[in-house]
Protein backbone atom coordinates (compact mmCIF):
# COMPACT_ATOMS: atom_id res chain seq x y z
CA UNK A 1 0.00 0.00 0.00
CA UNK A 2 1.36 3.37 -0.97
CA UNK A 3 1.92 5.60 2.04
CA UNK A 4 4.16 8.35 3.45
CA UNK A 5 5.68 9.33 6.78
CA UNK A 6 6.30 12.81 8.19
CA UNK A 7 9.92 11.80 8.86
CA UNK A 8 12.85 10.36 6.92
CA UNK A 9 13.59 6.63 6.74
CA UNK A 10 16.79 4.70 6.03
CA UNK A 11 16.75 1.04 4.99
CA UNK A 12 19.68 -1.39 4.75
CA UNK A 13 18.86 -4.62 2.88
CA UNK A 14 20.35 -7.72 4.53
CA UNK A 15 19.02 -10.26 2.02
CA UNK A 16 16.38 -10.72 -0.65
CA UNK A 17 15.30 -8.58 -3.60
CA UNK A 18 12.72 -5.80 -3.42
CA UNK A 19 11.35 -3.07 -5.65
CA UNK A 20 10.71 0.29 -3.99
CA UNK A 21 8.17 2.52 -5.73
CA UNK A 22 8.11 6.31 -5.31
CA UNK A 23 5.69 9.10 -6.18
CA UNK A 24 1.96 9.63 -6.14
CA UNK A 25 1.43 7.05 -8.89
CA UNK A 26 4.55 4.88 -8.40
CA UNK A 27 6.08 6.67 -11.39
CA UNK A 28 9.63 5.97 -10.22
CA UNK A 29 11.14 2.79 -8.80
CA UNK A 30 14.42 1.16 -7.89
CA UNK A 31 15.33 -2.47 -7.26
CA UNK A 32 17.36 -3.11 -4.11
CA UNK A 33 19.05 -6.23 -2.81
CA UNK A 34 21.63 -7.51 -0.35
CA UNK A 35 23.99 -4.76 0.79
CA UNK A 36 21.96 -1.88 -0.64
CA UNK A 37 21.01 1.24 1.29
CA UNK A 38 17.81 3.17 0.54
CA UNK A 39 17.01 6.65 1.84
CA UNK A 40 13.37 7.81 1.81
CA UNK A 41 12.83 11.50 2.62
CA UNK A 42 9.93 12.73 4.75
CA UNK A 43 6.58 13.03 2.95
CA UNK A 44 7.69 10.91 -0.03
CA UNK A 45 4.86 8.59 -1.14
CA UNK A 46 6.28 5.06 -1.43
CA UNK A 47 5.53 1.35 -1.38
CA UNK A 48 7.54 -1.84 -1.71
CA UNK A 49 7.19 -5.28 -3.25
CA UNK A 50 9.22 -8.46 -2.88
CA UNK A 51 10.37 -9.37 -6.40
CA UNK A 52 12.58 -12.28 -5.41
CA UNK A 53 12.11 -15.90 -4.39
CA UNK A 54 13.02 -15.42 -0.73
CA UNK A 55 11.82 -13.10 2.05
CA UNK A 56 13.42 -9.65 2.19
CA UNK A 57 15.32 -9.03 5.43
CA UNK A 58 16.28 -5.46 6.27
CA UNK A 59 17.21 -3.01 9.00
CA UNK A 60 15.06 0.09 9.10
CA UNK A 61 15.81 3.35 10.95
CA UNK A 62 13.45 6.28 11.22
CA UNK A 63 13.87 9.77 12.63
CA UNK A 64 10.56 9.61 14.50
CA UNK A 65 9.33 9.48 18.07
CA UNK A 66 6.63 6.99 17.04
CA UNK A 67 5.59 4.97 13.99
CA UNK A 68 3.25 7.11 11.89
CA UNK A 69 1.95 5.91 8.52
CA UNK A 70 -0.22 8.13 6.35
CA UNK A 71 -2.12 6.56 3.43
CA UNK A 72 -1.58 8.80 0.42
CA UNK A 73 -4.17 10.60 -1.60
CA UNK A 74 -2.91 12.65 -4.51
CA UNK A 75 -4.66 15.80 -3.35
CA UNK A 76 -3.20 15.57 0.16
CA UNK A 77 0.47 14.91 -0.56
CA UNK A 78 3.37 17.26 -1.06
CA UNK A 79 5.35 16.25 -4.19
CA UNK A 80 8.40 14.10 -3.51
CA UNK A 81 11.79 15.77 -3.19
CA UNK A 82 14.32 13.02 -3.90
CA UNK A 83 15.39 9.46 -3.18
CA UNK A 84 18.72 7.71 -3.23
CA UNK A 85 19.90 4.15 -3.59
CA UNK A 86 23.39 2.71 -3.56
CA UNK A 87 22.58 0.94 -6.86
CA UNK A 88 21.24 4.06 -8.53
CA UNK A 89 23.47 5.58 -11.19
CA UNK A 90 22.24 8.98 -10.04
CA UNK A 91 22.69 10.04 -6.43
CA UNK A 92 19.60 12.20 -6.63
CA UNK A 93 16.48 12.13 -8.77
CA UNK A 94 13.83 14.79 -8.81
CA UNK A 95 10.21 13.64 -8.83
CA UNK A 96 7.86 16.29 -10.21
Amino acid sequence: TRHAHPFETAVFVISGLARAYFGLTDEEWVDVGEGDFLYIPADLPHSTANIGDTPVRYVLARAAPEDIVIPTEKEDMIPARYWTSSRSTEAMRILA
